[in-house]
């Protein structure tokens, strides 16, 4: 009888055609509403590949919204490349290679989907907590923007090595990275600074080494301790990725035990303020500075003195196009002047000048008047906005 109810349970329930054609078309349409989106994400991903920012941000502009009529690119990409856009002639060969890095942890191939997912459990559980419980808006923020599942994906499960594996044009041009992909975390104090570079104490030998100043000094937390990997790209030292801030016990464990630098978090209880604080696929590339430390080191105190307050008494936020003019005034009125009399940091002005606000404004007040100073500028500050200060300030003086 059981069996035979069952039977006929069934036979009676059975969906007409008609409905079973609908439950068979609709993930089919589904699929072909979202193509021509999915096919965007992998033609930018292609460009960003072959190395070319510019055919990227045409993607993006000329399908700028999903299906759902929300913007659909993380604004930190589309700056991100704007900014490799403006300042192509002056990219260095390690530029390259940290934009080679950011992209092995973000390509939408179904091995680097999982290799995300596996990513984020392990942060997740790094933390005490269950990736099950773990809301989908939460995983996803950790995905895009945490320090330590983007080291996880990108060099412990493997995503750099396998990008590279598939010999993306953009990693030619940054040389040799084949050291790049098992590069080992380490723990590192810093020991003194100068305009181009920083000289750290690696914990793990009492030994000194030395990076590029890309502003990590003033990104630092807990007293210059960090944990990071210290990679060399054509003859250049810097980490490749921006060094997360840590404890001095926790970065002189991690020296100690670099294949475990995991547990040493886990163990802590450092990993939510180590993982959310320091950027991951969302880290700069041309600097180590977060753009909100370098806002604060140029116009925070003059900004504090400028607030301006409604009737009620709230605080009346700034255009974003008045904060970017603070920060060009106060560049303006370095030029001409010694370093050692500046009152912030070579490296914020370094950073703020590659921003794809600030760097149009910052042109767009020059001179033939104003060469020579750039070019003067142009030896204080390392990098790109270096160089890039240094070919404006020449070309000036030859069309005066």
């Amino acid at each position: 009888m059981h069996k035979s109810r069952g039977r006929n349970g069934r036979r009676r329930n059975r969906p007409s055609k008609n409905s079973r054609t609908a439950r068979v078309r609709a993930p089919s349409a589904q699929r072909d509403e979202l193509e021509p989106y999915v096919a965007a994400i992998d033609a930018a991903n292609e460009r960003e590949a072959a190395g070319d920012a510019a055919g990227a941000i045409d993607i993006m502009v000329d399908t700028p919204c999903g299906p759902d009529g929300e913007f659909m690119w993380a604004p930190w990409r589309l700056d991100r490349l704007i900014q490799l856009h403006l300042f192509a002639s002056v990219l260095p060969p390690w530029v390259y290679a940290r934009w080679t890095v950011q992209q092995s942890g973000s390509q939408m191939t179904r091995s680097s989907l999982e290799r995300t997912v596996r990513a984020v459990d392990l942060t997740v559980e790094a933390r005490g907590e269950s990736p099950r419980s773990t809301p989908m808006s939460l995983r996803t923020r950790i995905g895009d923007r945490d320090w330590i599942a983007h080291q996880l994906a990108v060099h412990d499960l493997g995503g750099l090595a396998e990008f590279l594996g598939r010999r993306p044009a953009v990693a030619e041009r940054a040389g040799d990275l084949s050291s790049w992909s098992d590069a080992p975390m380490g723990g590192y104090r810093l020991a003194f600074e100068t305009e181009h570079e920083l000289r750290w104490t690696d914990l793990s030998s009492g030994s000194e080494v030395t990076t590029i100043n890309l502003g990590a000094a003033s990104s630092r937390m807990y007293d210059g301790h960090v944990i990071g990997r210290i990679v060399t790209c054509e003859g250049v030292r810097l980490f490749s990725t921006p060094p997360g801030g840590v404890r001095e016990e926790v970065a002189e464990e991690v020296a100690a035990r670099p294949e475990e630098w995991l547990e040493v978090i886990k163990r802590s209880g450092d990993a939510w303020t180590i993982g959310l604080l320091t950027p991951g696929q969302n880290a700069p590339i041309v600097t180590d500075m977060a753009e909100e430390v370098w806002r604060d080191a140029l116009v925070g105190d003059d900004y504090l003195r400028h607030a301006e307050y409604d009737e009620d008494g709230r605080e009346i936020e700034p255009l974003p196009d008045e904060l970017d003019a603070m920060v060009v005034d106060l560049i303006m009125s370095l030029l001409g002047h010694d370093s050692e009399g500046w009152f912030v940091d070579p490296a914020c002005v370094a950073a703020a000048l590659l921003s794809p606000e600030v760097w149009p404004e910052f042109v767009c007040r020059l001179g033939p008047e104003h060469a020579a100073a750039l070019v003067a500028l142009g030896e204080i500050l390392v990098g790109p906005a270096g160089e890039g200060c240094r070919l404006l300030g020449s070309t000036l003086r030859e069309s005066a």
